[in-house]
């Protein structure tokens, strides 16, 4: 419970690191007492009588230094020695340097691992002239006993630390340190308190700002109860970890739950945005109440991410052997659930946890096991199609393939033998939106030549194929004989009235196309005719009365001049063309009465011909195939 707490504070940015020896030792520099055990292995004989071996740190720097007659020089290369070697690893420096949550890092350490790992982010502070130096980008390390590159800064000997408490206490570098542990929570990593040097800093610390105001943590392995209880009596809570795990668990935490924590305010929009950057993903955001949210993550730079889901599905035997059958691979389907048909739910992005919609829609479907663009090609009518895209799917006993291809989504299923797919099905849905007819006329030249089967090569991006052969369907092929021929009239209208079909679907169809087509192809039709025309007197009827009671072996043309609106895909086509129709054989009636003719064929024959455009009867009679 502790260590959520002080994880919900660093989340919040409320936390400031306080860094010691411990922390530093998984990279192979020494802690104080080994420090201590190298500077004593370095004087002579004569030199280690004069010195207690077992002296702490301050206390042997002490000596060390009255030894060498008061010249630091010998004790500082000792320390450049220890401290500037490479590190054996960085590891948990690095991790720490990845969360952006920490600005500010006070350290007792001489060695560079917070400066390695933060990079052109670190921002050392040895001195009060070091603080204004830094940006808004930078965090500060604040080297409180001092940096190997500024060797009068060092705080190692006993003398070094009274000096401090005497003289620099009151500085402008103590004053900010002052001022960070008086309002954040303090993270002390890497310390056991048994440097009475250290303890005093602590006390005199306190004993200013009064109990830690925030609060404090030590993160530290194995501490005995006693010292527990001091830890406690100073307001420090403990929490029994290594710093290295501690960093692990806190890093973990902080990836786990960063969408949650930005979306409840918790973590600025800001930070977010640094640590994910730094995970190679972009924030898509969505605005909310006056502020941002996170609604998804993508990619940097295109890259793909890796989605995982993990669910119960609620006591629904039904439901669950559905869901376990197509999760197990044993068939290939889809599932539609909504969030109450859940017991739980987890949706992570890289082990990100990402928010969810409880009033939306959640699909369980097969994962393809083959996905990518492709041409096809049918061999047998050597007719090649590019780009198109697909998924192949595979279970027990079925293979299914979703293809793409321009606007046209449609699905091949096969049983079992699929290199000798001569049983297979093919489905879509009839409401392709086509983009214009020439899309549209190449959709139904693919549709027919799966149709019509034969052997089927798929040629794959990565330039590896695939050999299948379909069977025949014949009532298929016959259909898309038809909608091609439709097509073709779309594309005949374009080009008579100039004039483009565009994001249409058969649904608007002409109601009548064939009459069209016959209108503007031009038409004609011999067949047999035993009605009877009535003719009114007119102008046009002399050639009438020159036939009334003959018997004839030409023709008598009737020209009717039309005008007729055809609807196709929200557009009114205007036509206007000539109806002709020759009667041959003709029997003329005249029938005073009525004032008209009566025609009809001795032989029972005419023809009919569409004349477009519209002509006068001479140009018609001429133009008729008799």
């Amino acid at each position: 419970m502790d260590k959520e707490s002080l994880f919900q504070s660093i989340k919040k940015e409320e936390v400031i690191i306080w860094a010691g020896a411990g922390f530093s030792r998984y990279a192979g520099y020494p802690m104080g007492g080994e420090l201590a055990k190298t500077l004593y292995d370095t004087l002579v004989a004569s030199e280690r009588k004069q010195v207690d071996e077992n002296s702490s740190l301050p206390k042997l720097a002490d000596d060390y230094i009255a030894l060498k007659k008061g010249n630091r020089s010998a004790i500082t290369s000792e320390l450049i020695k220890a401290f500037k070697k490479n590190p054996r690893s960085t590891q948990f420096h690095d991790l720490l340097a990845k969360l952006p949550h920490f600005k500010n890092i006070i350290t007792t350490n001489y060695d560079t691992l917070f400066e390695r790992a933060y990079g052109e982010r670190a921002h050392p502070i040895v001195k009060g002239n070091h603080i204004a130096i830094g940006n808004k980008d930078s965090v500060n390390i604040f080297k409180i006993h001092g940096d190997l590159l500024f060797p009068e800064s060092i705080i190692i000997s006993d003398y070094d630390y009274r000096k401090f408490f005497n003289t620099q206490e009151d500085s402008l570098l103590w004053t900010v340190v002052k001022g960070l542990a008086a309002n954040n929570v303090i993270l002390f990593l890497g310390y056991g308190f048994e440097d009475p040097n250290i303890v005093a800093m602590f006390e005199r610390i306190q004993d200013q700002l009064g109990d830690f105001t925030k609060g404090a943590y030590l993160v530290a392995p194995g501490i005995d109860e006693l010292k527990k209880y001091k830890l406690e009596s100073k307001g420090i809570i403990y929490i029994d970890s290594t710093g290295e795990e501690f960093i692990q668990e806190l890093y973990d935490s902080i990836k786990k739950t960063i969408v949650f924590d930005t979306n409840d305010n918790n973590t600025c929009i800001d930070t977010a945005g640094k640590y994910l950057d730094g995970l190679g993903f972009k924030p898509i955001l969505e605005a909310e109440n006056g502020r941002f949210k996170i609604a998804n993550l993508v990619g940097k730079d295109n890259r793909s991410v890796n989605y995982s889901v993990k669910f119960n599905i609620k006591n629904n035997e039904s439901l669950v052997k559905k869901v376990r059958s197509i999760t197990s691979g044993e068939t290939i389907g889809r599932i539609e659930l909504t969030y109450s048909d859940f017991s739980s739910l987890l949706f992570e992005i890289e082990g990100i946890h990402m928010p969810l919609d409880k009033d939306g829609k959640y699909v369980i479907a097969s994962h393809p096991v083959r996905k990518g663009n492709f041409d096809v090609l049918f061999e047998e009518c050597d007719h090649e199609f590019t780009d198109l895209h697909g998924s192949a799917f595979r279970s027990k006993n079925e293979y299914r393939f979703e293809v793409k291809y321009k606007s046209f989504d449609f699905t091949v299923t096969t049983i079992r033998d699929l290199p000798n797919a001569k049983k297979y099905t093919i489905s879509y849905e009839n409401n392709t939106v086509f983009k214009n007819t020439s899309e549209a006329l190449a959709i139904e030249e693919f549709i027919k030549h799966v149709r019509l089967g034969g052997k089927v090569k798929l040629l794959f991006e990565n330039e590896s194929s695939f050999y299948g052969n379909l069977g025949k369907i014949p009532k298929l092929a016959k259909e898309s004989h038809a909608y091609i021929r439709y097509i073709n009239l779309l594309k005949l209208v374009e080009k008579t009235f100039n004039l483009r079909f565009s994001n249409f679907t058969y649904k608007d169809e002409c109601s009548d196309s064939q009459t069209l087509a016959d209108i503007l192809n031009q038409v004609e039709n011999r067949r047999k005719w035993t009605e009877t025309i009535k003719v009114n007197l007119s102008d046009d009827t002399k050639r009438l009365h020159e036939l009334v009671g003959k018997r004839n072996e030409s023709q008598i043309i009737i020209n009717e001049q039309v005008s007729r609106n055809f609807d196709m895909h929200g557009k009114t086509i205007t036509v206007k063309y000539s109806s002709l129709v020759a009667i041959l054989n003709p029997i003329v009636k005249y029938i005073t009465k009525d004032q008209a003719f009566y025609v009809s064929s001795r032989t029972n024959k005419i023809i009919e011909k569409y004349v477009y455009p519209q002509t006068d009867f001479l140009e018609t009679e001429r133009n008729l195939d008799i």
